[in-house]
């Protein structure tokens, strides 16, 4: 997973940056966890945590997906054109960093809602940027470059549910039907749209080129999960009295994903073994379980057609919760700490990286773990004790699993 790419330090420095807006991230989780254990009566919960979700999108998930595809763009492309990304990137980076100041204080206001538009044009100049790059040369194959363009339409699909929140925050609409709708639609097309396929597109390119290209198995796959990714909007509407259309769509959707994975896997299986010998131990880890928690959110999916499953998906918040860090936290987080292994990043401190991959991991399980309990106590009206305690020790884990890697990652090394 290693490659001579240009301009290292350049890259690896941005790498480093999203490491600590991470570890930000994983300070603010801690702070909401203390805050339900014990009281916190400065740090308003609401609006901290829309400062902590705001900031893992932009500050973390983004700006690392938008590094990787500059590198790329950057290493193989013939045109001198690093000097239009230095300005998006420190752009991009103002606004995060804009919400992640603004939305503590304030919640959805002037200057939080500002910073959100910004962040959302400063995305529309990136896209543009890297569509006239998107083509078989520079990504390596055509399935590659699908992915790619998929990501980028579908980060501008989810702007429009944003732009739906702001308005109707601004307004002070309280029409809570209206206000889901437009959340899980941004969220929809932000975690299996943009992040999904933009990792997936990564994904392509650090793959040996012989898998990609015998696969044309894998090539349908992508085109299939990109055709299933708008109809499977409707799944997040599952918990509104929903016409029969739309649920017909949200069955076909769920079955496409399934499709889409089985083909996957039957179109790469017999090539993959010449890709995992060239991972290290940790990649291997990273990657199966990243792997396995996109596939359990494809079934998660598939199971949310089921009525009384869709009502406890959504009635239940540790259970939405769950999900949702399960596709941050498990599936995308975990594939760019593995990405992030192929840069080199921490090859200096490789026992304290094993040492924060394992903790961010436990932490992980744990989270997810104790959410799911919490969630079933809700069915059966049991009070589970010392869940809130438990979730405060995994966000500790997880922090100290950051807080590690960056360190690790501090000390300049040569690619």
């Amino acid at each position: 997973m290693h490659h001579v790419e240009k301009d290292t330090g350049f890259y690896n420095q941005w790498y480093r940056i999203g490491l600590f807006n991470l570890l930000l991230v994983a300070t603010i989780g801690l702070l909401l966890r203390y805050k339900i254990v014990a009281s916190l009566p400065w740090v308003n919960h609401k609006y901290f945590l829309h400062g902590h979700s705001h900031f893992a999108f932009s500050g973390w998930v983004s700006l690392i997906i938008m590094v990787g595809m500059l590198q790329r763009i950057h290493t193989h492309s013939s045109q001198p054109i690093i000097n239009k990304f230095k300005p998006l990137l420190w752009l991009h980076l103002l606004t995060a960093y804009g919400m992640l100041v603004s939305f503590p204080i304030q919640g959805y206001a002037l200057f939080s809602i500002t910073f959100s538009t910004l962040s959302i044009l400063v995305s529309y100049a990136f896209v543009l940027l890297v569509w006239k790059n998107c083509n078989e040369k520079i990504w390596g194959s055509k399935t590659a470059a699908l992915s790619i363009k998929a990501a980028l339409i579908f980060l501008v699909l989810s702007s429009f549910g944003a732009f739906w929140l702001a308005v109707l925050m601004a307004t002070h609409s309280n029409t809570q039907s209206l206000y889901f709708s437009a959340l899980y639609f941004f969220l929809h097309f932000q975690y299996n749209g943009w992040f999904f396929f933009g990792i997936l597109g990564l994904f392509l390119t650090i793959l040996p080129t012989d898998v990609v290209h015998i696969s044309t198995g894998l090539h349908k796959c992508v085109v299939w999960m990109v055709a299933a990714c708008v109809p499977a909007v409707a799944l997040s509407a599952l918990w509104m009295k929903v016409p029969a259309i739309v649920y017909a769509i949200a069955i076909v959707a769920a079955i496409m994903q399934l499709g889409g994975v089985l083909l996957a896997w039957k179109s790469i299986r017999k090539n993959i073994f010449m890709f995992v010998v060239t991972l290290s131990t940790a990649e291997k880890w990273l990657l199966g379980l990243s792997g396995s928690a996109f596939l359990i959110r494809v079934v998660l999916q598939a199971l949310s057609t089921i009525p009384a499953l869709s009502k406890f998906a959504f009635a239940y918040r540790p259970v939405v919760i769950g999900y949702l860090h399960l596709i941050l936290l498990g599936c995308i987080t975990l594939f760019l700490f593995a990405f992030l292994n192929g840069k080199n990043l921490w090859r200096a401190h490789l026992r304290l990286t094993h040492v924060a991959l394992i903790l961010f991991i436990a932490g992980f399980i744990g989270t997810e773990g104790t959410l799911m309990l919490q969630g079933f106590g809700y069915i059966g009206w049991i009070n589970i004790p010392y869940t809130n305690e438990v979730l405060f020790a995994s966000a500790l884990l997880l922090f100290s699993g950051v807080a590690m890697l960056f360190a690790a990652a501090r000390n300049k090394t040569l690619s």
